[in-house]
C-alpha cells in the first residue's frame, strides 16, 4: 500500500493495537509527507503519534462526532483524498449522513470476512460514494460486488513493514533468559477471542518441555481475565505492549503461530517472515509468501506441522 497524493485518513493509531492502527501507523510513518490530517476514531489516554508526522490530528470522542469532523474536513480540505479505515462491513452506517463533497474517497475494511446488517439498498448507496475500494481478498471483492458489480474496486494488501528497533533492557530480560535456559521461543498474538485459538498455543507448549510461550494480547474480548489469569510455568501473558516491543520478541523467536478462524492478512505474519522467522497459520485466507499454512479445523495438522519447526 502506499501513497503518492495529500490525503486526509479517518482511522486510528495505537493504542489500542489492532490490524487497523498498526497499519495506518506504518502508513504515516512510510508517507508522512503526504498525510495532512489524521481523523483518530480509536478513543485512548495512550496515543503513540508517529514522531514523523507533522499534519493535523484530531482524536474524536465518539462516531457522531467523527462524522461533523469530517464533514468540516471536506469543507477545509477541498479536492482531497479522503481515505477511511475501519474494521467491519456494519462500520459503513458511519457514511450513512455523511454527505460527500468536491472529494474523492477510498475505503479499505480490515477484516476477513465482511458482512452487514444495514438493508442491502442502502449499503449499495453507501458502496457508490467510493471512487475506490480496497479488496484485501477475494472474498471481500465478493462481498462489495454483491451489491453492485462495476464499483471500482483494487486487490491491495494491508501490509507496509514493520521497523526493527532495540528496546529497554527491562522489556527483554525475560526473552532472553528463556533463551539462555535453552527453550524454543514460540510467539502468539491477538485479541482474546475464541477466533484466534490461543488454545492451540497453550497445549502446544504443555505437550512439549523444551517451549516456551510468549503470548501478547490487545484490546478486549471475553477471553482475557482467563488467558491474562493463566498460571503456566512455560507461557508469559504480555497485554497491550508495544509494537516495537512485539516485534522485537517476534524477531528473537523460533516460530510465530496464526491459527484463527477468521482473518483479512496477518501482518505479524507478514513481519515473522520479513524477521527469517518461520510461520504456521491457518488457510482462511491469502497469507503473506512465505507463511505455511494448514488447514483449517485440522488441530492434528496444525501440532505436526508446529513440530517440523521446532
Amino acid at each position: 500500500m502506499k501513497i503518492n497524493k495529500e490525503t486526509i485518513i479517518i482511522g486510528g493509531i495505537p493504542n489500542p493495537i489492532g490490524g487497523v492502527t498498526t497499519f495506518l501507523s506504518r502508513l504515516i510513518k512510510a508517507y508522512s509527507q503526504y498525510v495532512v490530517m489524521l481523523l483518530d476514531l480509536y478513543p485512548s489516554e495512550d496515543k503513540r503519534i508517529p514522531k514523523n508526522f507533522s499534519g493535523h490530528y484530531k482524536l474524536a470522542k465518539n462516531k457522531i462526532i467523527a462524522v461533523f469532523l469530517v464533514f468540516l474536513a471536506q469543507l477545509k480540505y477541498r479536492n482531497k483524498d479522503f481515505f477511511f479505515n475501519f474494521s467491519s462491513g456494519n462500520s459503513l452506517a458511519f457514511f450513512i449522513f455523511l454527505p460527500k463533497m468536491n472529494n474523492e474517497w477510498s475505503l479499505m475494511l480490515h477484516h476477513g470476512h465482511l458482512s452487514s446488517k444495514l438493508p442491502r439498498f442502502i449499503t449499495k448507496i453507501i458502496l457508490m460514494k467510493f471512487d475506490r475500494i480496497y479488496a484485501l481478498n477475494q472474498r471481500q471483492e465478493e462481498f462489495y460486488r454483491r451489491f453492485k458489480s462495476d464499483l471500482n474496486i483494487i486487490q491491495e494488501t494491508s501490509y507496509v513493514p514493520a521497523t526493527l528497533v532495540d528496546i529497554e533492557n527491562v522489556e527483554k530480560e525475560v526473552l532472553l533468559d528463556k533463551i539462555n535456559e535453552g527453550y524454543k521461543i514460540l510467539v502468539g498474538s491477538g485479541f482474546p477471542r475464541p477466533l484466534y485459538q490461543h488454545h492451540l498455543l497453550i497445549d502446544l507448549v504443555t505437550r512439549n518441555q523444551n517451549l516456551f510461550l510468549f503470548l501478547f494480547l490487545y484490546g478486549e474480548g471475553e477471553l482475557k481475565d482467563e488467558l491474562l489469569k493463566l498460571n503456566h510455568p512455560r507461557i508469559v501473558v504480555f497485554f497491550d505492549k508495544d509494537e516495537d516491543i512485539f516485534n522485537f520478541y517476534l524477531s528473537k523467536s523460533n516460530l510465530y503461530l496464526r491459527p484463527t478462524l477468521e482473518d483479512s492478512f496477518g501482518i505479524a505474519c507478514a513481519d515473522a517472515v520479513e524477521f527469517g522467522i518461520p510461520v504456521i497459520a491457518s488457510n482462511v485466507c491469502k497469507r503473506y509468501s512465505g507463511v505455511h499454512t494448514y488447514e483449517l479445523n485440522s488441530d492434528q495438522e496444525f501440532y505436526e506441522l508446529s513440530k517440523k519447526f521446532l
